[in-house]
């Protein structure tokens, strides 16, 4: 069954007309469906709509004032109901309204800043919802130079796209930053290498891959799993490559019917068992009674076996399970399990 491909959705602020056009047209190249956004301006950004199809995409156009949450979140809804998602967004519109301080008013300030910075941050948080539920976003926010080296009667303009940079960089490095961190310090601290089995809350593998984002752990059916940095430093790390043994221990339940004599006579060929096998490490085997439960008398076996390669352990740990079956037979003990009686009166 063939799979159907996804077309991607974009939303182009201020994409009417100059570098919003171009944007919408390279997006449309690429086979993206375009959301043409304006505030003024419907016969330009209808041309637009019209030059995105010429390149076999769908285009609609969507006037919305993206300085406003009301105009954002008019545009992302209309986004949606005309494509079902939004995977990029492109903060383009911007307006300028250049003059010296002292004859800048603060209305032209404000529209400056609310058009080319607090539009971008709306946009960002309505494009961001919709992007995190899918597990899929772009975001491009297009600034200035300006926003670095400023520029003589655009105070208004250069605080608004410097403003847009911090945005931008902020943003970004929410997750990634993070990541980077913490993949700093597991580089640093060095907590597990690459070859090392180590287990990372409910991941157990051998590590194959260490990066400043992420690390790989490949698990015994081969299955590779990719963990980001920042998970892995709030995780507790149990790294079995550090220490030369692994704990083998169970609870063995026998049934109520056995006899002290038995019972002990179990627990000493349990234990001799135990340390006559070269897998165990000398002086570590323990068998003792510890509780009674509903359905049987409950042993404890415990052990360290001399590995500390999960491969190793699973085959050792195999054949001392099939000794404990051996020693239970010899003995003529029972394994427990569940049961109930019933009374029934006459």
């Amino acid at each position: 069954m063939s799979e159907e491909k996804l077309t991607r959705a974009a939303v182009v602020t201020g994409g009417s007309r100059g570098i919003g056009r171009a944007v919408c047209l390279a997006l449309a190249k690429q086979g993206c469906n375009v959301v043409v956004n304006y505030c003024h301006g419907e016969a330009a950004a209808a041309e637009t709509a019209a030059l995105c199809k010429e390149q076999g995409v769908e285009a609609v156009t969507v006037q919305a004032d993206v300085s406003t949450a009301e105009g954002c979140k008019k545009l992302f809804e209309e986004a949606v109901n005309a494509f079902g998602r939004v995977d990029i967004l492109v903060n383009n519109a911007g307006v300028t309204r250049d003059n010296l301080i002292l004859r800048l008013s603060e209305e032209d300030f404000d529209t400056v800043l609310n058009a080319n910075l607090k539009g971008a941050f709306l946009c960002c948080k309505e494009a961001a919802r919709r992007m995190v539920r899918q597990r899929y976003g772009r975001i491009v926010n297009l600034s200035s130079v300006v926003g670095l080296r400023g520029n003589a009667g655009q105070v208004n303009y250069s605080a608004s796209k410097a403003g847009l940079i911090g945005l931008t960089i902020s943003l970004a490095a929410q997750e990634t930053a993070s990541n980077i961190f913490s993949g700093i310090v597991i580089l640093i601290d060095k907590p597990f290498a690459v070859g090392d089995w180590i287990l990372v809350g409910d991941v157990e593998g051998e590590v194959i891959d260490i990066n400043f984002r992420s690390i790989k752990i490949r698990s015994l059916d081969k299955t590779v799993s990719v963990i980001t940095n920042s998970k892995v430093c709030s995780s507790t790390i149990v790294n079995c490559a550090m220490r030369s043994t692994r704990p083998y221990k169970f609870t063995l339940g026998v049934t109520y019917n056995t006899s002290r004599a038995k019972l002990e006579q179990l627990m000493a060929d349990l234990t001799a068992m135990l340390e006559a096998s070269p897998s165990v490490e000398k002086g570590s085997a323990l068998v003792r009674l510890t509780s009674f439960g509903d359905s049987s008398i409950n042993l404890l076996v415990s052990a360290y076996l001399l590995t500390n390669q999960a491969g190793t352990f699973l085959q050792m740990q195999n054949d001392l399970n099939l000794n404990v079956m051996d020693v239970m037979q010899k003995n003529n003990v029972d394994f427990a399990f569940p049961s109930t009686t019933v009374y029934l009166s006459k």
